[in-house]
């Protein structure tokens, strides 16, 4: 039996992929022959505080996950985020909860905050899965860190 939140999502998934979705791919199953999730993350770069966008120095670096320079040309930090996580799945109703619950989580985070997901952690927010379902947490967490993975320009 399904949870009223995998329920939820199933029936009104907020992060399903447009016709032709863009960004870093990953994806995990096997195509055309049985469950398989695809996602695509975009990425956008702020600066991290008030101080680095006036041009000043800034000291503590160890929360920037990298580098631009600015007008004074001291490097400034900036904080990489996820602007957006879409999928596209080809499963039940708990493979489409999942891919849509790992792509509301990514959205507005690091990818190193993201990294830290484990399908422990969907199972645990969706109130469960039926028996034999785990596996599409880990497919859409392993899809979700495998788009992570890829180069792509900012």
């Amino acid at each position: 039996m399904y949870t009223q939140a995998v329920i939820d999502r199933f029936n009104s998934p907020r992060h399903a992929a447009p016709t032709d979705p863009k960004g870093m791919y990953g994806a995990a199953g096997d195509p055309g022959g049985g469950p398989y999730v695809e996602i695509w993350i975009e990425m956008e770069r702020a600066l991290i505080d008030s101080e680095a966008e006036r041009g000043h120095a800034v000291q503590d670096t160890s929360r920037a996950t990298g580098r631009a320079t600015g007008s004074s040309g001291w490097e400034l930090p900036y904080n990489r985020t996820i602007r957006s996580a879409v999928f596209r799945t080809y499963g039940c109703p708990a493979s489409v909860a999942c891919a849509d619950l790992a792509c509301a989580i990514a959205t507005g985070r690091t990818p190193e905050q993201v990294m830290l997901l484990e399908p422990a952690d969907l199972v645990r927010i969706l109130g469960g899965l039926p028996e034999g379902k785990e596996a599409c947490a880990e497919r859409a967490v392993t899809a979700l860190h495998s788009a992570l993975n890829k180069k792509a320009e900012v």
